[in-house]
Order: C-alpha cells, then sequence, then structure tokens
C-alpha cells in the first residue's frame, strides 16, 4: 500500500513539474501567435488619418480681404473666406467669427463644420496666442451645388477669448466633413480680423 501512494505522489511530482513547462509551451505560442495577428490589427487603429491625404493635394490660394486658405476638398466644396469679424465682448478681449462663401461641386446638399478631437479647431493670433472655438462640435449647413452660399460659421467655429490687440490671424483651423469619409483641414493664414464691423 505504501509504495502505491509513493507511486502516485511520485506520478503527481512529475504533473506538476510538467505543468510549468507546458504553461511556457503555451505561452510561447501565444507570443507568436499575437506577433502574427499585430500587423493586421494595426490598420484599424489608424482608420482618422485616411481621410487627411486630401491636403496633400490642396493648395494656397489668395484670400480677397488677406491671406491665404488651403481646401483640402477642393474637388467638391469650393470654400473662400470673406473675412474674420471680431466682435467685442470686453475692454481688452473678443470673439472672431469667420464667414464663409462656399459652392458644392460634389452632388451634396449638406456640409458639415467644425472639429473634434481628431480634427482641431484653433486660431493662433500674430503674436502666438491660441484660441479655441466656443465648444467642439460639428455643425451641419445646407448647402447647394453650383450656387455660392455664404456661411455666418456658429458657435463651435466662434474664437473666444481673442485679444483685441491682434490684428492678424497668423493661423486658423476649422474642419470640414462632407461625410464620414470625405474630411479635411481648411487652413487660413495671415488673415486680418476686423473688430466691430458687422459682416
Amino acid at each position: 500500500m505504501r509504495t502505491k501512494k509513493t507511486f502516485w505522489i511520485i506520478i503527481a511530482a512529475f504533473a506538476l513539474c510538467a505543468t510549468p513547462i507546458q504553461a511556457q509551451g503555451f505561452g510561447g505560442i501565444l507570443k507568436k501567435a499575437k506577433k502574427v495577428l499585430t500587423p493586421s490589427s494595426e490598420p484599424a487603429k489608424t482608420e482618422t488619418p485616411q481621410a487627411k491625404p486630401a491636403a496633400s493635394n490642396a493648395t494656397e490660394e489668395p484670400i480677397a480681404t488677406g491671406g491665404t486658405l488651403i481646401n483640402p476638398l477642393k474637388d467638391k466644396v469650393d470654400v473662400q473666406l470673406v473675412g474674420a469679424y471680431g466682435k467685442s465682448t470686453s475692454e481688452n478681449y473678443g470673439e472672431v467669427s469667420l464667414v464663409l462663401k462656399v459652392k458644392m461641386i460634389a452632388n451634396k446638399n449638406e456640409i458639415s463644420i467644425g472639429g473634434n478631437s481628431n480634427w482641431p479647431v484653433m486660431l493662433i493670433d500674430e503674436e502666438g496666442n491660441v484660441s479655441e472655438p466656443r465648444y467642439l462640435g460639428w455643425t451641419p449647413y445646407s448647402v447647394s451645388e453650383g450656387i455660392y452660399m455664404k456661411i455666418a460659421l456658429k458657435d463651435s467655429s466662434t474664437f473666444t477669448n481673442v485679444k483685441k490687440s491682434a490684428k492678424i490671424i497668423q493661423k486658423a483651423q476649422i474642419a470640414l466633413s462632407l461625410s464620414y469619409d470625405e474630411k479635411g483641414l481648411l487652413i487660413m493664414k495671415n488673415v486680418p480680423i476686423q473688430w466691430d464691423v458687422q459682416p
């Protein structure tokens, strides 16, 4: 009887010693499987930048009131800046809103303008001060194919706490969206701010 117990104890000891070896072998298989699966899961993480390459095809176009504009979706929508208008909110600060003229080239009847964490909206004045929009989000606007429509941008593209001493927008960027896959940053450079003037 004692030999049977000893025999089973030895078998149990071998089984316990063999278990870590099998776990290490299984862990190695899992590491190899992870290496094989990792490249196929990486492109899914970078889905947002796929809409950004349109910016590389865009060129700087002069604005009638001064400065330049880069439209990454110019083959689908023609965008012109009417002006940047500042409204005083205190003695030293104000809000700046942009007014655009938009003509659809693509057959769409709505465009969204605004931004989020993937499509940052900001205004940088000539002194390097950064102003954020009143809130982040997308605002839909009705548009028409082949006809210019004047659009005064709303809260998601109204920049707050802009110093009234700022006379030039060194850089402003807002995002355009025609659909989930058709997005781009509209960039304006060296645009004069017209303070306390109605558009």
